[in-house]
């Protein structure tokens, strides 16, 4: 049985594929946001949409006493680019999280998701050997310390009424995704496809990078999943289906009668992949990597 949901940057790439997927599943969905454009209000037309910033008055408007409140609210854009100090960075992803924690502390929705990311992570070592729940965050760059301090809050600042589960999300790839303000770089998957539509071969930064990739439309029935069964704790959110820059960049680029390039000097430190070993979500069918993608690419003329 469904309930009552409040989720946080639902104007969002995958805040809106959450709202839309949870909509269609029978989640009575409170989406918040700072900003909906066009498309986005038209794919939520299930969902209550409420414009406004992420604190706690803006959600105590929306309501009380939700089922579940999932705070997918990030700011991911570079500190130097929004023309932030790297402490006024750290603020602004980490306040929101707390106007959320105090909401349901104060009875405002029974269980609290945090979509944290696996760039909790600093890039480097060995891709051949996946991150799960285990491995010990180590992010220094501001992005990856928000989350961290996120997940801490998560971990020891909720109360015993309310069940918390952190969700760190690896890489998200599926329709829909277009740069706004908080989000300005857009996924690997989605630069390629536009680099090879624009006959430029797509440009791997790192060769020996390799990532596992979610398919955006899978995140809202794998969270009702979830939030169903009541899990609480730390999960990492991923198919757990990996494969090489080089390989995807590649298939993409093939598709468009190119090839793909590599940054003959690394431009960026080497990805790893994320893994789950908790059990919730193992019979899940995960959408594949190639199946997803085929969903993306332009279609071939007929010869």
């Amino acid at each position: 049985m469904s309930g009552t949901l409040l989720l946080t940057g639902a104007g969002g790439f995958v805040g809106a594929h959450l709202a839309e997927g949870l909509a269609a599943l029978g989640w009575r969905v409170t989406a918040l946001d700072r900003a909906f454009d066009a498309a986005t209000r038209r794919r939520l037309g299930a969902a209550r949409l409420v414009v406004g910033e992420v604190s706690a008055a803006a959600m105590e408007g929306a309501g009380h006493g939700f089922d579940a409140l999932i705070h997918a609210a990030a700011l991911t854009t570079p500190p130097e680019a929004l023309g932030l100090s790297v402490a006024a960075f750290v603020r602004l992803n980490l306040e929101p999280l707390l106007s959320a924690v105090e909401f349901a502390s104060r009875g405002g929705a029974r269980r609290l998701l945090f979509l944290s990311s696996s760039g909790v992570f600093e890039a480097g070592g060995e891709p051949s050997r996946p991150l799960d729940e285990s491995a010990t965050p180590d992010a220094a760059h501001p992005y990856g310390v928000a989350k961290r301090m996120g997940e801490l809050a998560m971990e020891t600042l909720l109360p015993a009424g309310v069940m918390g589960l952190t969700l760190r999300l690896g890489p998200v790839f599926g329709p829909h995704e277009a740069p706004r303000e908080s989000r300005a770089r857009l996924s690997p998957v989605t630069t390629w496809i536009a680099e090879a539509s624009a006959g430029r071969s797509p440009l791997v930064e790192n060769a020996l990078s390799r990532r596992d990739w979610t398919f955006a439309p899978d995140l809202a029935p794998a969270i009702d999943q979830l939030l169903r069964a009541e899990t609480t704790g730390l999960l990492h959110l991923t198919s757990g289906e990996a494969m090489d820059d080089a390989a995807l960049a590649g298939r993409i680029a093939r598709h468009h009668g190119l090839g793909a390039r590599i940054a003959e000097a690394p431009l960026a430190p080497p990805r790893r992949p994320m893994v789950s070993r908790r059990g919730e979500l193992a019979d899940f069918a995960w959408t594949p990597i190639e199946t997803g993608l085929v969903s993306l690419l332009p279609r071939k003329a007929a010869a």
